[in-house]
């Protein structure tokens, strides 16, 4: 039996659409207190080059054959301009939405390790803070340079980097880049030491990006392939940090590619660190795979750095929303979806952490009107 449409269904009210629906989109970012907020947020292979640049570059196409992204090239995001600020405009909205003082950013190009330029490593990094700047009407952002003399040489093309709000946070020399042979089939961790500007509270942020779930060995436990990978990538990075920043107030930020139950999660855990988003909001997810969530996005806070956290959240802009509305599909269907609004900004949710830096008056998290986080919302267990 065939039913026809008898109209289009647009909206959670719409009268051709019998099922009672409501927009539960988080315009809001979450409040998670204290005087400072970190953040972790996957920005989907945000490129600088293009694929129409790289020789040899496929893309693809809109229904109207115009391209919109590169296809399996060594670029990884938009092939043209047109696309590219499409991209560009939901980032920046989002990211500046997000109004943190740290964020980890992971799929960011490394410009360096492109085989047919010769570019600085930072050169993606830098371009992004000056869009997000020129949105913002002021210097509102700054990067974290690349540590002079440690980038390793067979570097993936993607990496992670951290912006930076300079009036709210000050660097305590420079970053550091874990060459550990466990990321060699990954991207390297990057730390760097801030310090409150106001307070001098000193914390440590570590960047991370784990090997993927799509290629690589299958231990055959139900985790994706490559989980002997993650497993000892997660060893490797606490072992490090507890080298590196004993007695320090460690954050660990970023997509660890691991569910919230899988072992390299649990073995973070087991070093001594705390899953703040999962304790604050046990039913959160940052991920859809397969029609089903989980959070694959995580921010881990060691003992020292426990005593700091206010609180944590997932701002529910991304995993819930169809890949639709992605500048990568933009014309894929007859009605254009797009807008530069943060949904659909990429394929991850940002995750938020909340610290208390010291007694500095009123702390940011005081006047900017968020959400207070709601620990019995989520988008489901994982």
């Amino acid at each position: 039996m065939e039913l026809p449409a008898t109209g289009q269904v647009v909206g959670a009210d719409s009268v051709n659409d019998p099922i009672v629906s409501e927009d539960d989109r988080e315009y809001v970012v979450p409040e998670v207190g204290g005087n400072l907020q970190l953040g972790a947020f996957n920005v989907l292979n945000y490129f600088s080059d293009l694929g129409e640049d790289e020789p040899g570059c496929d893309a693809y196409t809109d229904i109207y054959e115009d391209p919109v992204a590169a296809n399996w090239c060594e670029v990884r995001g938009a092939y043209d301009q047109d696309s590219f600020e499409d991209q560009q405009a939901k980032i920046v909205t989002a990211i500046n939405k997000m109004d943190a003082d740290v964020l980890g950013l992971q799929e960011i190009e490394a410009n360096s390790a492109l085989s047919y330029k010769d570019l600085p490593r930072d050169t993606a990094m830098a371009a992004l803070v000056e869009a997000l700047n020129e949105d913002a009407g002021r210097t509102r952002w700054a990067f974290v340079p690349s540590p002079v003399g440690q980038v390793p040489s067979n570097e993936d093309i993607i990496r992670t980097g951290f912006i930076y709000d300079p009036s709210t946070v000050q660097l305590l020399g420079s970053s550091q880049i874990l060459l550990d042979d466990a990321f060699a089939n990954a991207r390297y961790p990057l730390a760097q030491k801030f310090k409150d500007v106001r307070t001098g509270k000193p914390f440590v942020a570590i960047n991370n990006h784990f090997k993927s779930k799509g290629s690589g060995e299958d231990d055959g436990t139900g985790q994706g392939r490559a989980n002997p990978s993650r497993e000892e990538q997660a060893r490797a990075l606490t072992a490090w940090t507890e080298e590196m920043y004993e007695d320090e107030a460690v954050l660990l930020m970023g997509d660890f590619n691991a569910y919230s139950r899988e072992t390299p999660v649990q073995i973070i855990e087991a070093a001594g660190y705390t899953n703040t988003a999962k304790t604050a909001e046990p039913a959160s997810a940052t991920y859809q795979f397969g029609g089903r969530l989980g959070s694959l996005d995580h921010i881990f806070a060691n003992e020292e750095a426990m005593r700091l956290v206010t609180g944590a959240a997932v701002w529910d802009i991304n995993g819930d929303e169809s890949i639709a509305f992605q500048y990568s599909r933009r014309l894929y269907n007859v009605t254009d979806f797009y807008r530069d609004h943060e949904f659909a900004s990429s394929d991850h949710d940002p995750t938020l952490v909340g610290l208390d830096t010291g007694n500095r008056g009123k702390g940011k998290g005081d006047d900017k009107g968020r959400d207070k986080p709601n620990p019995g919302k989520g988008k489901g267990g994982n």
